[in-house]
């Protein structure tokens, strides 16, 4: 996961930039893409699955066919928490052309009004700091790797919301152009129904880019 221009205020690890804001209820939400050539024929990407939890927190899966710039509705009118998007057959580009959404809301030039979900051009998956545990599920974080590109120092957290608190259960200081491994063997299970989220500040008046690799098992 990768955010290419953190500032000096805190903001999700996601290309979008800024807070990501978590869906307040479950609702049907839209694909759509940057660019026209990410449709049914096209050469970019043709179909997608999204992967996503409803207002339960039960996980459910649907492919969707691409059609550019034009929004396509999921067949759930439940989408809770967008958990990956994964671009499944593509056209002769081989990979997604343009920047795919999913969200809610008007769509204007392929970007939705509400974005929970990217998957950044010719990468093919979705990836980003938000993800949320399934209902009886429990997720352990074993390791966490962050690095800074820039010469500003950056400051990592994960934040953890539970019933609409939000605790932040860890924290690390890098130093500017480092790479630095994070050990999460003391760190507490995480429960099911929480909310993660990877979030970020930069010194020096910002524009760092961050990125952050995690691993970890799912149990249940």
């Amino acid at each position: 996961m990768s955010n290419p221009t953190v500032g000096t205020s805190l903001e999700t690890c996601w290309s979008e930039g800024g807070r990501y804001s978590f869906p307040s209820s479950g609702s049907a939400m839209t694909i759509s893409s940057a660019d026209t050539n990410d449709t049914s024929a096209g050469t970019g990407a043709r179909t997608v699955k999204v992967d996503f939890l409803d207002s339960s927190h039960v996980e459910f899966s649907e492919t969707l066919t691409m059609n550019g710039q034009t929004a396509v509705s999921t067949t759930s009118t439940d989408c809770f928490r967008v958990q990956l998007l994964t671009v499944l057959t593509a056209g002769s580009g081989e990979v997604n052309a343009g920047k795919v959404y999913i969200g809610t809301g008007s769509v204007t030039s392929g970007v939705p009004a509400n974005i929970f979900g990217t998957v950044v051009a010719d990468e093919g998956a979705s990836s980003q700091g938000v993800w949320t545990v399934p209902a009886a599920k429990t997720f352990y974080m074993q390791r966490m790797v962050i690095s800074a590109d820039s010469s500003k120092a950056v400051q990592a957290r994960l934040a953890q919301r539970v019933a609409g608190v939000v605790y932040v259960v860890g924290t690390s200081r890098l130093p500017a152009d480092s790479i630095t491994p994070i050990a999460l063997d003391d760190y507490a299970p995480l429960a099911a129904t929480s909310d993660l989220e990877w979030i970020q500040l930069a010194g020096g008046g910002g524009g760092a880019a961050v990125d952050v690799y995690i691993t970890g098992i799912v149990v249940g």
